[in-house]
């Protein structure tokens, strides 16, 4: 496995990292913290989107000891990286753009909780984007109910006891 594979990993611990420091860093040092996680971020996609456009090929990264479907596992190709990689230039960018506004409106006491925040807020997209949790394609589709009629679709119902069928309320069959 290629050092470049590890990108997204490290651009999440990264992100868990600079947020706890940012917290108790304060205004000034979160500030500089927070972009520079984002920079550092836009390199480290950058070098991924790279690394699978020029090899023309896509990998997935287990994080943990367990595969999907119990798992969670990153999966990467040049859409992930790209995406990624989008997020964090318009965040760069939007944080940037806004610093006048955001030191401004927000307390000099609460700052530092703005930039934890702002930290927190860059890998959310990374496990949306690329991941593939408990949706893997290697699970097996879950079968109807049995008391649907073939055709419909069932999903368990939280007001009464029973199955909810597309079409009809049937009770529970057992």
């Amino acid at each position: 496995m290629s050092f470049v594979q590890n990108f997204p990993f490290f651009s999440i611990i990264l992100c868990l990292l600079c947020a706890v420091t940012t917290f108790v860093a304060g205004d000034k040092w979160g500030r500089r913290l927070t972009i520079g996680l984002l920079s550092v971020s836009i390199v480290l996609q950058s070098c991924v989107l790279w690394f699978c456009a020029s090899n023309n090929t896509s990998y997935s990264y287990m994080m943990g000891h367990f595969p999907a479907p119990w798992g969670n596992e990153i999966a990467a190709g040049v859409i992930e990286p790209l995406m990624a990689l989008l997020f964090s230039v318009v965040m760069l960018l939007s944080v940037l753009g806004g610093m006048d506004r955001i030191l401004k409106d927000i307390p000099d006491k609460r700052r530092h909780l703005y930039w934890s925040m702002v930290d927190l807020t860059l890998p959310c997209p990374t496990p949306t984007i690329s991941s593939r949790a408990t949706c893997s394609s290697r699970s097996a589709p879950s079968p109807p109910a049995p008391c649907c009629r073939p055709g419909t679709t069932a999903a368990p119902s939280s007001r009464r006891p029973g199955t909810w069928c597309s079409r009809w309320w049937a009770p529970d069959c057992s």
